[in-house]
């Protein structure tokens, strides 16, 4: 792989190693991400996705998407892709709608990146709050807001039908989070490609486990900070 086809995310890896000012919160997720395998994709959607690939997880970088971001963004990035591997978001959804379980999961774990560091695109409590018009709380699982989100779309639906004709005909936006469309928080990433990964699941976890456990290991030989 051509280092011109990596852009600019060498230099990204190389600022969570050696930085001084940013090793404290990124060195261990370096280390995470030095066990993927990186795959330059100029198709992707996004700038950035995970999956996981029989026995490995695959970190998949857009160049021209990911590159528009400044340091401490493409930082947070990165981040942000581990910790869906680090809190098993791959494999949590379950039966779970996939966009409310996409907006769910970035408002949990965006509460644990540097909030000085996150792209304006990034879904938090307050983002979320703010779109839905409630109160949105902050610390809680994926799930937690997977269910507040779900519970706020089905009333959306209850007050469309109501305001139909009667014919129960489906109304737009009836697969879109309530407010929705342009007032909703934009999605650092698709994670479409979670619906590629492949391989069992219990040796999924396995292997994140073995993962998180060498990424500790290899951050503390190099005297860095452990999350």
């Amino acid at each position: 792989m051509a280092r011109q086809d990596r852009g600019k995310l060498d230099d990204t890896l190389a600022a969570m190693f050696s930085n001084i000012e940013y090793r404290t919160d990124y060195l261990f997720y370096a280390h995470m991400i030095g066990q993927c395998s990186i795959k330059i994709d100029h198709t992707l959607p996004s700038c950035a996705g995970v999956m996981f690939s029989v026995d490995h997880y695959n970190l998949l970088i857009n160049p021209s998407k990911f590159d528009e971001f400044t340091l401490v963004e493409r930082l947070a990035i990165l981040k942000h892709e581990m910790l869906h591997i680090l809190y098993g978001h791959l494999d949590r959804k379950e039966d779970r709608v996939h966009l409310p379980w996409n907006y769910s999961t970035d408002c949990a774990l965006n509460q644990h990146i540097n909030k000085d560091h996150l792209p304006k695109v990034g879904v938090t409590p307050e983002t979320l709050g703010k779109a839905m018009k409630i109160s949105v709380p902050k610390n809680q699982s994926s799930e937690f807001y997977y269910d507040l989100l779900k519970q706020q779309m089905d009333e959306q639906k209850d007050k469309q039908d109501q305001d139909s004709d009667g014919d129960g005909e489906p109304q737009d936006g009836d697969d879109q989070p309530a407010g929705s469309g342009n007032s909703m928080p934009q999605l650092m990433d698709s994670h479409e490609t979670w619906e590629q990964s492949t391989g069992d699941e219990d040796l999924q976890k396995d292997m994140t486990k073995k993962m998180i456990d060498k990424a500790q290991v290899e951050t503390i030989k190099s005297k860095g900070t452990v999350p």
